[in-house]
């Protein structure tokens, strides 16, 4: 996540009205990983704020996949899906 709001704020700085989904941190536990039915409700919020900005027409930048990570982020994952299922279209920029 550190690298999307850099790149936001990256952008930002260069006038453009970037905005990055800012998980609820009492959702998401210190001391352990989520339960599957957590991880459920944290995708859903993604989800739907996701699909209010496309719903607004925001441009949807995509910075990829972080290729220091042993495991894709399930979030990212689903936001790549959900861009794919409404054929919405992605600025991918390079990091």
């Amino acid at each position: 996540m550190g690298a999307v709001k850099t790149t936001a704020k990256m952008l930002q700085s260069q006038g453009v009205n970037a905005k990055w989904y800012h998980a609820w941190s009492k959702n998401f536990p210190a001391n352990r990983l989520m339960t599957p039915g957590e991880l459920i409700s944290a995708q859903a919020r993604n989800a739907r704020w996701l699909n209010t900005k496309i719903n607004q027409g925001y441009k949807i930048y995509d910075i990829g996949i972080d290729a220091t990570r042993a495991t894709r982020s399930p979030f990212y994952q689903l936001e790549r899906n959900s861009l794919q299922q409404r054929g919405y279209p992605t600025t991918v920029i390079q990091r």
